[in-house]
């Protein structure tokens, strides 16, 4: 998303697809600095999340991992069709420009986190709105609304650190898993 002279600031929104299993356990949960420097709430949202009993839920390393590893959390039985597939997750991560990130830490204005939070929040409603998976039963090959999603929602207020120091930055990821519901056929999809 570009800057104009005429913007007071921009909240940008970056899609990464996440295809490596460890990766995602590591980055975001045993190794990272989200494990020990987020100052925030790390939780289950969706209405997919809401069918798996998981809704609100704080996000652990066992159901984030079998998540990733494509297993129902409550049950540990496979959670779509296919283990093999190539894009376990995106993470659509939102991050506000630098001067609200300071002012947010070093002014003190706790308003600015909530806000992110609530404009994360309000589009990932927005996405989950709009989900989709494909109807492949009886040489059927379209794709069809279903409205469900499961997220692991990481807000942050801080960078990577760098020579063991963050620097403020508001943004949150919301890692999306590669899972569905279709109401239709009673079965969970990519």
């Amino acid at each position: 998303m570009a800057k104009t002279k005429k913007d007071k600031g921009v909240v940008g929104m970056r899609i990464c697809e996440c295809r490596h299993r460890d990766g995602m356990v590591q980055y975001y949960l045993a190794h990272s600095y989200y494990a020990k420097e987020s100052d925030s709430f790390r939780v289950y949202r969706g209405k997919l999340a809401h069918r798996l009993g998981m809704a609100d839920r704080p996000v652990d390393e066992t159901t984030f991992k079998q998540l990733v590893e494509n297993r129902n959390p409550t049950t540990g039985d496979k959670l779509t069709p296919r283990d093999g597939k190539a894009v376990h997750a995106y993470d659509l991560n939102f991050h506000a420009p630098k001067g609200v990130s300071v002012m947010s830490k070093i002014g003190g204005d706790s308003r600015i986190g909530r806000a992110m939070l609530e404009a994360s929040n309000e589009t990932m409603e927005h996405a989950q709105e709009r989900a989709l998976c494909r109807v492949r039963k009886d040489d059927a090959n379209y794709s069809k609304r279903t409205g469900e999603l499961l997220w692991a929602e990481f807000p942050d207020s801080h960078s990577r650190p760098v020579g063991g120091v963050p620097d403020p930055h508001e943004h949150v990821h919301n890692v999306v898993f590669n899972a569905t519901y279709d109401s239709n056929e009673g079965t969970y999809k990519s």
